[in-house]
């Protein structure tokens, strides 16, 4: 009889809170049931449940190298300024979207790749230029495959050898989303005098 009223509430539980975990027994009334059998949908449970608490694990922050490595899809909006535009030279504002496959091995090593950069100029006349009127320009490049190194911190996944309007930078990107999304905002001075304003995504694919 206690081994029917466990099993009973076992069911119970494993239907309700677990419903997409099936265990390997299923008992009737009335039928006793057999302890190994008891203890196989228990061990069922408990597997589900680490691997629940595994991922509850990840959403709250908490993410390995291992599970952090995979490859990614890889976008970036950002805006560029360079110059004074009220300068002798004036100013160039540039507008970048970025596209690529970023790939994480499990060593710290990885690989930038795919990638196709589209950047619109407006270029603002200095106090020089003969002409007022500001001039657009748009052009689309794309790259074959590079190396990275990357790291990890906490939440926090470091990328380094980025390149960035003609610099090789280091991205930092906090982890949203159980890991699957990881997001890098920010702004920095590039050499040149270049100000780099950036909001970059990697999404695991």
């Amino acid at each position: 009889m206690r081994y029917s009223v466990l099993a009973f509430l076992l069911c119970m539980f494993s239907g309700a809170a677990l419903a997409q975990t099936a265990v390997p027994n299923t008992f009737t009334p009335g039928t006793p049931a057999q302890a190994s059998q008891v203890n196989a949908n228990f061990q069922a449970l408990t597997t589900a449940i680490d691997a629940l608490s595994a991922r509850v694990a990840i959403l709250e922050g908490t993410l390995t190298s291992a599970e952090a490595a995979g490859t990614y899809s890889f976008s970036n909006l950002s805006v560029d300024i360079s110059g004074t535009p009220t300068g002798v030279n004036g100013a160039t504002l540039e507008h970048r979207t970025m596209l690529g496959t970023v790939t994480l091995n499990t060593d710290g090593t990885g690989s930038f790749s795919g990638v196709t950069e589209n950047v619109t100029n407006l270029g603002l006349p200095g106090s020089a230029s003969t002409s007022i009127a500001p001039l657009v320009t748009t052009s689309t490049t794309g790259g074959g495959s590079m190396g990275i190194t990357w790291s990890l911190s906490g939440s926090t996944i470091i990328l380094n050898s980025i390149p960035i309007a003609g610099n090789l930078v280091s991205l930092s990107f906090q982890h949203a989303a159980g890991g699957r999304l990881f997001i890098s905002v920010g702004s920095s001075n590039l050499p040149g005098g270049l100000e780099f304003n950036y909001v970059y995504f990697l999404s695991r694919n």
